[in-house]
């Protein structure tokens, strides 16, 4: 099915969808794709020859031609003299050589000038000898001690140089501004913190596969995030999560949030687990995932699934949350999650040991030193929230998210 290149509904090939669903038609593949289109460009980049500049109707004037050769023959002497080819360091010495060859031809035709163009041997030899001195010799022996300087400093931190080349490129870095380890170095998550103000701090320990809910223990602490001392933000010992779930309510409302208001799915294929939505919320599912409480338990396409999806309001960056609307044996809720600061905005009530309570603004500040506890160890804090509705919802008739979206009941943070 040939489309035109430009249509605005078209999905380019290597895009990743993080959020949403759809269903589309593939019309190109391979190299006819915009991503081939490139590869093709790069391809096409090796050759040494600039293209000549043409108008949109591909015509192009004689002056073009005459920039295009130009340039080319430009392009081959600054190969051939080392001045556009290489590292930025390469590239300084080659200009470095050619001024000092030119200062060298200089003080040469000055030796010679002193003696009147003299075709004598020692006058000849004088010259030359002249002009060679402008060369620093141990130039490259300085660069190679300060490279390997350089390496062995960076050995001593536990860094890998594979390249000397590198350092260079590493001496020119002024400034890294660079996102969590594990999502820079993996693009995955994982939910390290969850704190539920009746409850406690939960933990969950290291693991290889940030995907794999059966790995890392999992351990609770009494005491909330902004009281926690050094030794006890350490990974304590674990519980089963059998014994973390009996008997809590609490902990059974924090995990339904996290599971169904929630696009990814986690489920085991031959032995392997796999992952599919936006990172931060495969995060949650896997952390709903280690007590067997994952949205594939509770809510599928079944009829007799336990919940039954009504209606979605998806995130939005203005907004800053997500809420899902699931009815089960004639109940209705809203999930909702997001940023700490738009979920306060939502919710009227809190739970704590004592009870559903009002929330206040000393609980508000309260749970906002939680939160920038948690964001002090380099996690990243969300907010659950929930609340009952007074009946079921016409699914041809979606309430308006404003009405949806109040009077919720906070449940907890999430430190991811």
């Amino acid at each position: 099915m040939p489309l035109p290149p430009d249509v605005s509904s078209a999905l380019r090939y290597s895009s990743t969808v993080t959020k949403g669903r759809g269903r589309g038609i593939v019309f190109a593949t391979g190299m006819t794709t915009e991503i081939g289109s490139i590869a093709a460009a790069l391809r096409g980049g090796n050759s040494k020859r600039r293209p000549v500049k043409r108008k949109a109707d591909g015509t192009a004037k004689p002056h073009r031609y005459v920039q295009a050769w130009g340039l080319t023959a430009t392009d081959f002497v600054g190969r051939f003299l080392g001045v556009n080819v290489g590292t930025p360091l390469q590239r300084k010495l080659s200009k470095l050589a050619l001024l000092l060859l030119g200062i060298a031809v200089v003080c040469a035709l000055i030796v010679l000038g002193a003696n009147k163009f003299s075709n004598n041997t020692e006058v000849i030899v004088y010259a030359v000898a002249t002009g060679l001195s402008m060369i620093p010799a141990s130039l490259i022996v300085v660069l190679t001690i300060t490279m390997a300087a350089g390496t062995k400093r960076m050995i001593k931190r536990n860094v890998v140089v594979r390249s000397l080349d590198s350092l260079e490129a590493l001496g020119g870095v002024t400034d890294i501004c660079s996102d969590k380890t594990g999502t820079l170095t993996q693009g995955k998550m994982v939910v390290k913190k969850p704190w539920i103000p009746s409850k406690g701090t939960y933990s969950v320990g290291t693991s290889d596969n940030p995907i794999n809910p059966t790995q890392g223990d999992l351990s609770i602490s009494e005491i909330e995030p902004r009281k926690e001392s050094e030794s006890e933000k350490q990974d304590s010992a674990g519980s089963p999560f059998e014994e973390l779930l009996k008997d809590n309510d609490d902990l059974e409302q924090f995990l339904t949030i996290a599971a169904l208001a929630n696009l990814a799915t986690v489920h085991n294929t031959e032995g392997e687990w796999k992952a599919r939505g936006d990172p931060t919320d495969i995060a949650i599912q896997v952390f709903a995932a280690r007590f067997n409480w994952n949205r594939s338990r509770w809510s599928s396409n079944a009829d007799d699934a336990i919940w039954k999806q009504r209606a979605e309001y998806p995130f939005d960056s203005t907004i800053k949350k997500m809420s899902v609307v699931f009815e089960s044996d004639d109940k209705s809720m809203v999930f909702t999650k997001g940023a700490v600061e738009r979920i306060f905005e939502s919710c009227s009530t809190i739970i704590l040991p004592s009870g559903e309570t009002e929330l206040s603004e000393d609980i508000q500040s309260q749970i906002l030193e939680n939160m920038e506890a948690l964001a002090t160890q380099g996690l990243r804090v969300l907010a659950l929230a929930s609340k009952q509705l007074p009946g079921p919802i016409d699914e041809l008739k979606v309430p308006e998210r404003s009405t949806i979206e109040c009077d919720l009941v906070f449940r907890g943070l999430v430190g991811l």
